[in-house]
């Protein structure tokens, strides 16, 4: 690890690895974390005793995670819907 760094819902690091391994954040896995190795996205898995694991290939990588749990992405299409519902009920209601 050449650097690293982190806040409440966001972690990153610069790695530099000989050969493919795994890297291993100390944080307990969920699958709300979503991973970008050199801007691109990764693949997650739970590493024991539950800590998150990012497939690595040899050489020099920027890792960053940020927590996005599934209602986070959901709830903007679920707030158009329910403006919708009241756009037609009010239309409706005339």
């Amino acid at each position: 690890v050449l650097r690293s760094w982190g806040s409440n819902d966001r972690f990153g690091a610069e790695v530099e690895a000989g050969h493919g391994a795994w890297m291993l954040f100390r944080m307990t896995y969920h699958p709300g974390w979503r991973a970008r190795v050199d801007g691109r996205p990764a693949e997650t898995a739970m590493l024991a005793p539950s800590f998150i694991g990012i497939p690595m290939t040899s050489g020099r990588h920027r890792i960053d995670l940020a927590y996005q749990p599934a209602a986070w992405t959901t709830y903007p299409s679920s707030r158009k819907c329910c403006t919708a519902l009241r756009l037609l009920s009010a239309s409706l209601s005339r």
